[in-house]
């Protein structure tokens, strides 16, 4: 509902997560802050070897370009490969009825908007049998869920922003195997991560060993840029919040 043009014609200043998203004179983009403050960037800490955490509510869309089946789709596929994947967040442990049923009303509610459903985007659910795949649940600590395991899939909502998924895998000392918005488009160094998008079945199969080089090289560019002062002064929750209001106060001064 938040892209239709009926519905941003209601407001005089729309606030958006990504440059990609200024498609009005009304639209201003503004740097969200991701980061609450920490002691340290949790790097060094023992983890499942080969293990992938991925921290989302189990959610389906059939706005065209919404990434949610991709999301289970890669999860079916990092498992297949032999990576130890575990799912926290709402509803992944329903039933199979009453996930076709979420996806159902998904359906309608995109019908409802006056969207053409883009069906392509429809996912059967994940089995609670799947080999190497376990759930978790709503987990009450998500930086503590990350920091047992080696990996984190983020792979965002939608393929115009990036949220805060990523800047807390990063803070919680995981390897981001990351599908989303090229990072350049907030400032954010692409060394970061696994881009996933770039990724062939040969390199995802050498991220298994210990010694993968590529791992290590990501590991440490992702301390090296979270453990940086200015990095997190710029992205904490305080300039974040900062940065709304400044936007606020510019535009009502007009």
């Amino acid at each position: 509902m938040q892209h239709r043009k009926r519905v941003r014609r209601r407001f005089g200043l729309v606030l958006v997560s990504s440059p990609n998203q200024v498609h009005s004179p009304t639209d201003v983009y503004f740097d969200f802050g991701f980061l609450f403050p920490k002691e340290q960037v949790a790097s060094e800490l023992p983890r499942k070897m080969r293990s992938v955490a991925m921290l989302n509510a189990n959610k389906s869309s059939f706005v065209s370009g919404s990434q949610y089946n991709v999301r289970k789709l890669l999860i079916k596929k990092l498992a297949r490969k032999g990576f130890s994947v575990t799912i926290a967040g709402a509803g992944w442990e329903r039933s199979f009825p009453a996930q076709i049923l979420d996806s159902v009303r998904s359906l309608l509610f995109c019908i409802s908007q006056g969207e053409w459903p883009d069906v392509t985007r429809f996912s059967m659910p994940i089995k609670l049998s799947l080999p190497n795949v376990e759930f978790s649940g709503v987990v009450a600590d998500g930086d503590l869920f990350y920091r047992q395991h080696e990996f984190a899939l983020i792979v965002e909502n939608d393929p115009q922003y990036i949220s805060e998924k990523l800047f807390h895998a990063l803070e919680s000392g995981c390897v981001p195997l990351y599908l989303g918005p090229k990072l350049q488009t907030i400032g954010v160094p692409e060394s970061l991560i696994v881009d996933l998008s770039k990724e062939s079945e040969s390199s995802l199969s050498m991220l298994l060993r210990s010694d993968a080089p590529q791992k290590d090289l990501v590991r440490k560019a992702g301390k090296s840029y979270m453990t940086d002062p200015g990095v997190q002064e710029y992205w904490s929750h305080r300039s974040g919040v900062l940065r709304f209001f400044s936007s606020l106060r510019e535009y009502l001064n007009k």
